[in-house]
């Protein structure tokens, strides 16, 4: 369709100025540059963040403008403001769609995330490979159960499919 390009695309720091490193957990806050070339409905605009092999892991979309978006050039800020990623390199996409794909990006921006940046970070748990995201989880603690088993329980068994 060719009405939409990307121009230009950085990851800002806290202070807005263009980096390729965040600390685990630091918001990601993607600064998008396109020109719009002729006018244009049902514009959006989404950013995917993939493994450094391809991976798609998450994707934030920007939700489908539907009135008419005329040439110009435009720009828009991104923001994850609780980035799940695990330490490693990183890969950004970005895509334009409106009822035809615009323009895509597969490899927009390479970016690391750095361990040691989380005050309840436990360095014991920085080193493993725990997969590529981290999630805000809770446990309770540990409390006898006492009620009687069932004839399932009673046979050691693996839990699956």
């Amino acid at each position: 369709a060719d009405r939409v390009r990307f121009t230009s695309v950085s990851l800002l720091d806290p202070d807005d100025q263009p980096a390729l490193a965040f600390g685990e957990g630091s918001p990601l806050r993607v600064d998008l540059r396109f020109d719009v070339r002729e006018p244009v409905r049902f514009l959006e605009l989404y950013v995917r963040v993939k493994s450094i092999e391809g991976q798609r892991l998450f994707a934030s979309y920007a939700g489908q403008v539907e009135s008419t978006i005329y040439p110009g050039r435009y720009r828009s800020i991104c923001e994850i403001p609780e980035n799940p990623l695990r330490p490693g390199r990183y890969v950004i996409e970005l895509v334009a769609r409106a009822a035809d794909p615009e323009d895509i990006v597969p490899t927009a921006v390479v970016f690391a995330v750095e361990a040691g940046h989380l005050e309840e970070e436990n360095l014991r748990y920085a080193t493993r490979a725990d997969g590529l995201i981290r999630v805000r989880s809770s446990w309770t603690g540990f409390e006898r159960d006492d009620s009687p088993a069932s004839a399932l329980e009673r046979e050691p068994r693996l839990v699956g499919p």
